[in-house]
């Protein structure tokens, strides 16, 4: 059986879906993280790895901000 995530809406077989929460269980890993640990990856056109920033706990990517932050935590 599939099931549709709430969050993401992607269809996701029953194994991998908390029918409690409605969610798949990667957007339930997101959800019920404090993102501590965000990392910032800046762009590698040479080696094709583009410019990201998520947490690396949960893999939750996020808008990169305008403004300067301090990634070096």
């Amino acid at each position: 059986m599939e099931w549709t995530c709430s969050e993401c809406e992607q269809r996701v077989p029953d194994t991998l879906f908390d029918t409690d929460e409605r969610m798949c269980h990667e957007c339930l890993d997101q959800s019920n993280c404090d993102h501590d640990n965000k990392v910032y990856q800046p762009s590698e056109p040479e080696n094709k790895v583009p410019e990201d920033y998520n947490c690396e706990d949960c893999g939750k990517s996020f808008e990169i901000p305008d403004e300067e932050v301090d990634y070096e935590r």
